[in-house]
């Protein structure tokens, strides 16, 4: 009786010994944090412009402290809670536990899992990893995926030892700034060629100021001489050819379809033709046009000219016929080009870009209006006297040169600043 006593007892104790231990696994079943967000709170390009924020677990009283850990986006599929708990605690942020929720903002030299310092043109993805008071209770939230790029932001790529002439770039994103020289007096000489980071060489020379260029698209650059009114071609390696003369001022050059080349005129506010056999004609001339600076053409043959003595973006159809397409702020316009069925148009007298729908519509893409350097956000930043205009091949830039100087008219040296749209 003694021992079947004995036996009762023991089995009561395990059983509620397993009611106990199955109560407190339950407990600390999930200490996942929720609602993990990174906000955008700046616009400086690096991880302090990034905002931590996520609700603490059910099971807080579980948690003793959260890490916040960032995985290039390559590594993310890979990194699980094993990979997590490895992580040196110099690479990631230690955040002590609060009441209701975290919300914590990434320093500028923010660094991920590897002790890489966070690129702006890499992509990421962030994790919480809840540290439990008994490890088994450890867990690692889903991945959030950032990256440090941000829409609508200019920023200085490199200064030119140069006027702001035409600029244009290759199918590998490399940039061609031509000097036109100190003022509209030019004097400049050289084609510059400018690599996606900034690095600045001489590409070609021998030029008399310089103006608008083009590529064609055998991938040859065309070089407007504004003193001598010729147009040079240039090759990838740089040598320089004649390829049309009897120009008045050229500036803005487009090619079409068929491999004709307009050429917008300022001397005598013409636009001229030039077929691939070297035929030189006047495709459009008028009042309308007042010192053509820019030019480009949209997927249907009709060209579109910026006037550089006034406001006025003048189109004029396949047969030649001009009319006036919209007016922009300021009474100087630097350059004009077609990109992804838009209008984009350097309103340079009002520090100001423009994007144009070709219905005639306006949208200001970058430029307070005043006249300075101020970079960050696109619609807040400043630019001064912009002349030409440039996408990368990718569509995730638009270059814009300007003078530095803030007074006058001297456009050199120059900015080349860009606008990140993507």
């Amino acid at each position: 009786m003694k021992n079947r006593n004995l036996l009762s007892f023991f089995l009561l104790l395990s059983i509620l010994s397993c009611g106990t231990s199955d109560e407190a696994m339950d407990t600390c079943s999930d200490i996942s944090v929720n609602e993990l967000m990174i906000l955008r709170v700046d616009s400086s390009g690096n991880a302090s412009d990034l905002q931590i924020t996520f609700d603490m677990p059910q099971e807080a009283s579980c948690v003793d402290h959260y890490r916040i850990l960032v995985v290039k986006l390559g590594e993310a599929a890979s990194f699980d809670l094993q990979r997590a708990r490895a992580v040196d605690k110099s690479n990631f942020i230690r955040i002590d536990k609060t009441a209701t929720s975290i919300d914590t903002r990434l320093s500028s030299d923010a660094v991920d899992v590897n002790g890489d310092t966070l690129d702006r043109d890499e992509n990421y993805a962030l994790f919480v990893l809840s540290i439990g008071l008994n490890a088994a209770d450890d867990s690692i939230s889903a991945p959030v995926s950032f990256a440090l790029q941000q829409k609508g932001v200019v920023e200085i790529l490199t200064e030119l030892p140069i006027g702001t002439g035409g600029i244009v770039v290759d199918e590998n994103g490399n940039i061609y700034s031509a000097d036109f020289g100190l003022a509209y007096s030019g004097n400049g000489g050289n084609l510059y060629k400018i690599t996606p980071e900034g690095s600045i060489s001489i590409f070609a020379s021998g030029f008399s100021e310089p103006s608008g260029n083009t590529i064609c698209p055998s991938g040859n650059i065309f070089q407007s001489d504004f003193s001598t009114g010729q147009v040079s071609q240039i090759s990838m390696e740089g040598s320089v050819s004649t390829y049309a003369t009897g120009m008045a001022g050229p500036v803005g050059l487009t090619f079409d379809s068929l491999g004709n080349l307009y050429v917008a005129n300022c001397g005598n506010n013409t636009i001229k033709k030039v077929t691939p056999a070297g035929q030189v004609s006047t495709f459009a001339s008028g009042s309308l046009f007042n010192c053509p600076n820019g030019i480009t053409i949209d997927k249907e043959g009709n060209l579109y000219v910026a006037n550089f003595r006034n406001a006025n973006l003048i189109k004029v159809d396949v047969e030649g016929k001009s009319s006036l397409f919209a007016s922009l702020p300021g009474n100087n316009l630097g350059h004009v080009i077609f990109f992804e069925d838009q209008l984009f148009v350097t309103a340079r007298a009002a520090n100001q870009i423009y994007e144009v729908s070709l219905e005639g519509d306006l949208t200001k893409i970058a430029g307070n209006g005043k006249r300075g350097h101020k970079t960050g956000s696109a619609l807040e930043a400043e630019f001064s006297l912009p002349n030409d205009i440039g996408f990368s091949p990718d569509g995730t830039y638009i270059y814009i040169n300007d003078a530095v100087q803030l007074s006058g008219v001297p456009v050199a040296p120059s900015y080349l600043k860009r606008i990140r749209r993507e």
